[in-house]
C-alpha cells in the first residue's frame, strides 16, 4: 500500500515510512461530533489520504457516521455512510454502503450481525466489493477485557473510526 500507517496489534500489516498521522474529533454537542483524519507522507511531500465526516449518537443504541475520503494514490473520493444499531442488550447489527464518487457507483456494502455473551461477543460479517465482484465473510470472537479480537475476518472497515465496537 502507498499509505503509511503502523498497526500495533498487528506490525507485519504496517507500512512503514516517514509520515504523519493525525485524527481529530471535535464535539458538537453531547451527540454530534465532526470527525477527520489525514495522513501526510514526507518522502513523497503531499497528502496520502483525508477524511471529514460527522459522526451522530442518536440514542445509546443508535449511532450514524457520514465520511468523505480522499485517497490521493487512486485519485478517488469515496463517501462511506454506517449505522450501528444495538437491536438488544444481546445483539446489534453494522450497516455499511461506500460510494466511489470518482467512479459514480457503489464500491462496497459491509454488514456485521454480533452477540454478546457473558464473557465475549462475537460477529459475523460479510463484505460484497462491487470493484473486485468479490464476496467476503468474516468471524471475529473477542472477549471482554481484550484489546483485539482472536480470529480472522474477511473484511471490516479501518481508518479514524476503528476504535470501540470496530467502526
Amino acid at each position: 500500500t502507498p499509505i503509511g500507517r503502523f498497526f500495533d496489534a498487528r506490525p507485519e500489516y504496517s507500512a512503514l515510512g516517514d509520515y504523519f498521522v493525525g485524527d481529530v474529533t471535535y464535539r458538537l454537542t453531547d451527540a454530534t461530533s465532526i470527525v477527520g483524519s489525514t495522513i501526510y507522507d514526507f518522502d513523497d511531500n503531499q497528502q496520502d489520504m483525508s477524511t471529514a465526516g460527522l459522526l451522530i449518537q442518536h440514542s445509546p443504541s443508535f449511532t450514524t457516521l457520514a465520511d468523505v475520503r480522499f485517497l490521493n494514490a487512486q485519485d478517488s473520493t469515496v463517501l462511506t455512510v454506517w449505522g450501528d444499531y444495538q437491536i438488544t442488550d444481546k445483539y446489534g447489527i453494522l450497516l455499511s454502503p461506500n460510494y466511489s464518487m470518482s467512479e459514480g457507483e457503489f464500491q462496497s456494502v459491509f454488514a456485521r450481525i454480533t452477540r454478546r455473551f457473558s464473557a465475549f461477543q462475537a460477529s459475523i460479517s460479510i463484505n460484497y466489493d462491487n470493484i473486485q465482484g468479490e464476496t467476503s465473510f468474516g468471524f471475529v470472537f473477542q472477549p471482554y477485557g481484550a484489546r483485539g479480537a482472536i480470529g480472522g475476518s474477511g473484511a471490516g472497515l479501518d481508518g479514524v473510526y476503528s476504535g470501540g465496537s470496530g467502526l
